[in-house]
């Protein structure tokens, strides 16, 4: 294992442990690598999970917390915002998530509002 390979562990370990957003560019920022040299040392998301599910890093509710983070966000902006001024730029800026990851949890706005509305 390489130097880089191992600081990229720690940060992803870190961001694991933590509630910040769990991205592959929080991981590579929080590495002090560039995106190009995570994705060499780990192709996706999935494979950088799999490997902390290996370390012993309870990976498994990454996931689960962003969702939770959004829902969260999306009832903030619903109550301050109103249904015509929930859009989900506004829900993914406050949320810290991309709209890829939104739209990845979510499908689009109805998906959403009815994750939302279950919960």
């Amino acid at each position: 294992m390489s130097q880089t390979h191992d600081r990229i562990v720690q940060a992803a370990r870190r961001l694991a442990q933590s509630r910040l957003p769990f991205s592959m560019d929080q991981v590579a920022l929080g590495a002090g690598v560039s995106r190009a040299s995570l994705y060499r040392h780990f192709p996706s998301r999935d494979a950088l999970i799999a490997h902390l599910r290996a370390a012993g890093v309870s990976a498994d509710e990454l996931p689960k917390a962003v969702q939770e983070r959004i829902l969260e966000t999306t009832g903030r902006v619903l109550a301050r915002e109103g249904l015509a001024g929930l859009t989900l730029a506004a829900i993914a800026a406050e949320a810290g998530v991309s709209l890829a990851t939104l739209h990845r949890h979510f499908t689009g706005r109805a998906g959403l509002l009815q994750a939302f509305a279950e919960a």
